[in-house]
């Protein structure tokens, strides 16, 4: 079982440990400007082919080991460079803002590099209930003798010689859930559990015309948690021709796309019942035919 380490004296030898590690891992040095959330800073940056790691301390309400990290191909001198994922360790104690903390094996002695989930980046949708959910590695319960116990991701064992791989495969997840958020293919709706999704959906399914906005042509406003249970009730196949999705999208789920029956733009509602997930080929013929014999077997299919 792993103990949170919480004294300051403790801290501060943990995170010599840490830096001294990954000047091992990390032989190359530069200064880059590094961005952050309030402004960007020159700032000294260890890096190897994979990733980059740059410290300071910061000094503020919450004291705190400022431990950035990013992947070294992004790295540019004339830019200022996205940290991907913050390790950020409080000199003394541990609270709920900070996501880092170095954790005991009281067995071995072994020092482990920990973080809570809390994932930044100024999006909607990224988060660490959403995060924890996507990941695939699970938390882990960690001792807390002067709190509750807490639940944390656990990177790895800072003095073992996959501690650096280890370290580069959270910065490359996370990278890839910022990725994925970014681009639509995870978001609220999707890391719900089915019976989360289906409650959603149903409490949010309109009773009334979707709302329009205007541009240069006119979209109508989807419901994410419909879209999503559409597609998960299809169960990886097109409920028109019952193929199985042509191929996966980038998080590995099976690529449909949401189809209203009743169109929208012919004043169908946005709801649960009024949806279905087609392969694309098949979604193109229901908008370029619409014939009554298909419309018939969608409004007749099986979720």
């Amino acid at each position: 079982m792993l103990k949170l380490i919480t004294s300051e004296s403790q801290i501060s030898r943990c995170q010599s440990q840490l830096e001294k590690a990954l000047e091992s891992a990390l032989p190359n040095k530069r200064r880059y400007t590094i961005g952050y959330h309030s402004g960007s800073m020159e700032s000294p940056v260890r890096f190897n082919s994979k990733i980059w790691f740059s410290h300071t301390i910061v000094h503020s309400e919450d004291q705190r080991h400022w431990n950035a990290f990013g992947l070294s191909k992004d790295l540019a001198t004339t830019k200022s460079n996205s940290i991907v994922v913050e390790i950020n360790i409080l000199h003394n104690g541990v609270n709920g803002r900070v996501a880092g903390a170095f954790a005991k094996d009281n067995k071995t002695g072994a020092v482990y590099l920990t973080h809570s989930g809390k994932i930044g980046g100024g999006k909607k949708g990224i988060g660490k209930n959403s995060f924890l959910k996507w990941y695939k590695k699970s938390t882990k319960n960690i001792l807390n003798d002067k709190s509750k116990d807490v639940q944390a991701i656990v990177i790895g064992d800072i003095s073992s010689a996959t501690f650096s791989q280890n370290l580069n495969n959270f910065i490359n997840n996370v990278k890839k859930y910022k990725s994925f958020v970014s681009e639509g293919e995870i978001n609220e709706a999707t890391v719900l559990t089915d019976k989360e999704l289906e409650a959603k959906a149903l409490a949010t399914s309109s009773k009334r015309k979707s709302k329009k906005t205007k541009s240069s042509t006119t979209v109508y406003e989807r419901n994410q948690y419909i879209v999503e249970l559409a597609k998960r009730r299809a169960k990886g196949k097109c409920q028109l021709c019952q193929q199985k999705a042509p191929f996966k999208n980038k998080s590995g789920q099976p690529y449909l796309e949401c189809h209203h029956i009743e169109w929208l733009s012919k004043g169908g509602l946005d709801s649960v019942e009024n949806t279905v997930a087609l392969c694309p080929n098949c979604h193109k013929k229901m908008h370029v035919l619409n014939l009554s014999t298909d419309i018939n077997k969608l409004k007749h299919a099986k979720p």
